[in-house]
């Protein structure tokens, strides 16, 4: 279930961190077993820096850290801090991630998409992820970065998500 502030609680299953999942999977991240269905022990030392960086957050079923920030005029955005880090080499990171847009149809429509793909090329650190109807914000930092470059990413996800979702939406706040 996802605690949603409009629509109260609803299934996973329509839920915008089951987009995040169905994303990751489209990406080829693998994911832990955990991920695709039973509950997981969230990242205690993310959990510290999370409270370090005065982020208020919660603790959604996959372990991930579910953190509302206001983005100010009103608005917020629902923004995800994957307790699941991932290695490549010596490179340890972790995801920061945000839904700025879900389309009607199954799809991004390619207007959106190059869009999005025109906006990678400007985009100081991560880049817009079209997952089937969703537009995901990603960030990806060192997993060991400290409370306050931890922090900053949270700030840029939110900001760079919802600025698309209030363009695309005008007056809609739903992510």
């Amino acid at each position: 279930m996802l605690d949603h502030p409009e629509m109260g609680s609803i299934a996973l299953s329509t839920s915008p961190a089951r987009a995040l999942v169905l994303a990751l999977l489209t990406l080829g991240v693998a994911l832990p077993s955990p991920l695709l269905g039973a509950a997981r022990e969230p990242d205690r030392a993310l959990q510290k820096l999370l409270d370090k960086a005065k982020l208020k957050f919660q603790v959604d079923e996959d372990g991930d850290f579910k953190l509302t920030i206001d983005v100010g005029n009103g608005r917020t955005q629902l923004v995800y801090v994957r307790s699941v880090t991932h290695d490549f080499g010596t490179l340890k990171v972790r995801e920061v991630l945000s839904i700025g847009a879900a389309s009607a149809e199954a799809e991004l429509t390619p207007e959106l998409s190059k869009r999005l793909m025109r906006e990678n090329a400007d985009t100081k650190l991560g880049a817009w992820s079209a997952q089937g109807r969703y537009a995901i914000y990603v960030c990806k930092i060192p997993a060991d970065a400290p409370a306050r470059a931890l922090a900053d990413a949270v700030e840029l996800t939110a900001t760079v998500a919802d600025r698309l979702e209030r363009d695309l939406g005008a007056d809609k706040d739903e992510f």
